[in-house]
């Protein structure tokens, strides 16, 4: 039987991506058509000609970045909660992206992330409870510093998958 947070949170994750879709047509539908800099338009000219499979990747993308800030900086405790969050977003992700190789990397990639909350959070409770001892600081500075960049690897990664994919980048990658 599935709880009722559960199921919310299920809700909540499948409005967040509906939201960031429909945000992301309007914003570049916007930009495209009053924006006169040669350099934006360039700068949003990639996402041209993105279909709705692939905007719906990106914003999964987006949320599973977002979610990962808000663990790091935000959340005060780390449950299995945050990990079936993760996990609904990567089987988003994988079932849309239709790639078996891009599910098969974000589900292994998701089992390091949530070690490396579990670890900042016994960090701080050592520091809060314990002791506070400067190379514990240090390892949770550089620990958190390693979530930030692993994390936006991956989504910059699974960026440039999808924008290499797309025909115009293709085109215009070819052309110049």
């Amino acid at each position: 039987m599935i709880s009722q947070s559960f199921f919310y949170m299920i809700l909540h994750v499948i409005l967040l991506v509906f939201l960031f879709v429909i945000l992301s047509d309007l914003l570049l539908s916007f930009i495209l058509k009053n924006v006169k800099n040669d350099k934006v338009v360039k700068v949003f000219g990639i996402f041209m000609e993105l279909n709705k499979i692939q905007i719906f990747n990106i914003s999964v993308s987006l949320v599973k970045y977002i979610f990962i800030i808000y663990c790091l900086f935000i959340s005060t405790k780390i449950t299995m909660l945050h990990m079936y969050f993760l996990s609904i977003l990567c089987l988003l992700f994988g079932i849309s992206s239709l790639s078996l190789k891009n599910f098969l990397i974000d589900a292994v990639s998701i089992i390091p992330l949530y070690l490396g909350f579990v670890c900042k959070r016994l960090f701080i409770g050592y520091l809060n409870d314990v002791m506070f001892v400067w190379y514990i600081y240090l390892g949770n500075v550089f620990l958190t510093i390693f979530i930030l960049l692993y994390s936006t690897f991956f989504l910059l990664k699974y960026i440039n998958d999808m924008l290499l994919k797309n025909s115009y980048v293709r085109r215009i990658r070819n052309n110049g």
